[in-house]
């Protein structure tokens, strides 16, 4: 048997500090991604009344927060709206006081309305069409509920801010949590176990699904839409 040799370990006076740290990542991202077309879909789009556009790039697996400064915005010949499929040419940048990268756009050319967009709007035309946004179908609010039911993150910052809200306004009602996944792959089918356990096997008079927005929306939520198992089940528990 070969003992491997222990890793070397460097010296504690050759730490360096978060701003030479940041400066270095800067230089090497900035000195190579420069002047590139990314493809992607827009969310999060806000015209700002300095008339800089801030937007979020993305696709099924990442995004990218992105900035076009009012120079080159105020010369698009389209209005960029969330849900298009644009091509975006500039430079990834950092933010040193926050560590964070985006790419700050020159130029934007319209691709067409992008497919997680078109999935989630058929979706919802779907859902409709089969009556699960029927008025009928909505259960009245309890004015006055003992118990509320919470399904969320154990770990999010939803499940705090709930209780937070709730011990301030309402310290007279009692919460039953039932932690559930909040995204991936197994989140639509957990967040639906959550609930029969909820109905079940508790007295909560209301049920509250929720998590944590970050920057994209329509990303955080895709466990509640892109399965629609998750609405179909919502419908059942309907009178």
């Amino acid at each position: 048997m070969r003992a491997l040799d222990p890793p070397t370990i460097i010296s504690k006076d050759k730490a360096v500090s978060v701003s030479k740290l940041t400066k270095q990542i800067k230089s090497v991202i900035e000195g190579k991604f420069t002047n590139l077309w990314v493809s992607g879909e827009l969310s999060n789009v806000v015209h700002h009344r300095s008339g800089h556009l801030y937007f979020t790039l993305k696709d099924e697996s990442a995004e990218i927060r992105s900035v076009m400064f009012r120079g080159f915005s105020q010369y698009l010949p389209f209005t960029p709206e969330d849900g298009m499929s644009v091509l975006a040419f500039g430079s990834l940048s950092v933010y040193e006081p926050r560590g964070q990268y985006q790419l700050v756009v020159r130029q934007i050319e319209a691709a067409g309305i992008g497919s997680l967009f078109l999935a989630l709007e058929a979706l919802k035309r779907k859902l409709s069409g089969e009556g699960l946004f029927d008025e009928s179908l909505k259960k009245p609010i309890p004015p006055f509920p003992k118990t509320v039911g919470v399904i969320t993150s154990s770990t999010g910052a939803a499940v705090r801010d709930i209780l937070n809200i709730l011990e301030r306004r309402a310290p007279h009602i009692s919460v039953c949590l039932r932690p559930s996944l909040v995204q991936g792959n197994e989140a639509a089918d957990d967040l639906i176990s959550a609930l029969k356990q909820m109905e079940n096997e508790s007295d909560a008079e209301i049920i509250n699904t929720s998590r944590e927005l970050n920057i994209d929306i329509a990303v955080d939520l895709m466990a509640f839409t892109r399965h629609n198992r998750f609405s179909i089940f919502i419908e059942r528990c309907a009178p």
